[in-house]
Formats: structure tokens, C-alpha cells, sequence
């Protein structure tokens, strides 16, 4: 009505009306959220597995755009070898010696302070009674020990004893 007729009564007629639409929405969007809560509390002790299929239902599923065609050249080309034969080709043998000598090489301190880093705080001692809270704090002075260490025990392959 506005619109057909722009004057302020009409214009303070349509603001009112918005506002009054949204108050009413907004009253029963939360009570639908509300029941919607009530019943997914219910059904997740009574039925979990309709708990989930309802829970399962709110992600997001996107569709899949691809033509056949350039999903079958694609895939097509990729297996495609180029002129002289071999190049490109990883056999199992060289992809195994590649894993040892990445697998068998020296502990580098880069991994000991990410290692470190990854530590959470606030867990129990383990069997060797120390908290990770202490290796976090001394990580300057510790790290050249802790890497000789490591170096050490992947270099001779004996573990530490217990005692």
C-alpha cells in the first residue's frame, strides 16, 4: 500500500505491520525450535536411531555437478604414460625404499617441537612419573637431550629400562 500511495501515514502503517510481522515470526520460530528440542530430547534417550536420522536431515547435502563424459577423460588421461615409458611411475619397490629412508632417518628437532607442541596439559604423569606441563616448560634446556636421546635409541634400537 505504501508503495501505490507514498504518504507518512502509510509509510508508518507498513513499519508498524513489519514490526508486528517479525514479532510474530520470531515467536514462532522459538516455539518451533522449542518443540523441535523437546522432541529431539525425547527421542534421544527413547529412539536414538530416529534421534539421528532427524539430526542426520539438517546437513547440508550438495549436489554433484559432473558430466560422465569428463569424469570418464579425465580418469582416461590419467593413467596415461608419457613417451619414454616410465616416467612418473612410482613402483611399490620404490615407494617402500622411499618410506624406509624417510622412516629411518634421524629424529630432527623440528619434530621434537612438535611434538611438544601437541602436548596437552593437565594429564597424569605417565609410568616414568613426568608431567607433560614439565617437558612444556623446559622445552629450551631439555631439547638438545631429548634429541641425543632419541638419535640414541633409534640408532641402537634398545629402549631405556624401567628402573
Amino acid at each position: 500500500m505504501y508503495y501505490r500511495n507514498k504518504n507518512v501515514e502509510n509509510k508508518l502503517r507498513m513499519n508498524e505491520a513489519s514490526k508486528s510481522y517479525k514479532k510474530t515470526m520470531n515467536k514462532y520460530i522459538r516455539q518451533h525450535k522449542k518443540n523441535m528440542e523437546d522432541i529431539l530430547r525425547n527421542l534421544r534417550s527413547k529412539f536414538p536411531k530416529e534421534n539421528w536420522k532427524i539430526l542426520n536431515g539438517f546437513r547440508k547435502k550438495g549436489d554433484i555437478k559432473a558430466d560422465l563424459n569428463e569424469l570418464f577423460d579425465y580418469f582416461k588421461t590419467v593413467n596415461e604414460t608419457s613417451e619414454s615409458g616410465n616416467e612418473g611411475i612410482v613402483t611399490e619397490n620404490d615407494a617402500q625404499e622411499s618410506l624406509n629412508e624417510i622412516l629411518n632417518d634421524d629424529i630432527s628437532i623440528e619434530e621434537i617441537k612438535t611434538g611438544i607442541a601437541k602436548l596437552k596439559t593437565g594429564k597424569s604423569a605417565g609410568i616414568d612419573g613426568v608431567i607433560n606441563e614439565f617437558i612444556i616448560n623446559t622445552n629450551d634446556t631439555l631439547l638438545p637431550i631429548i634429541h641425543k636421546m632419541f638419535c640414541l635409541i633409534l640408532d641402537s634400537g634398545c629402549l631405556p629400562d624401567d628402573g
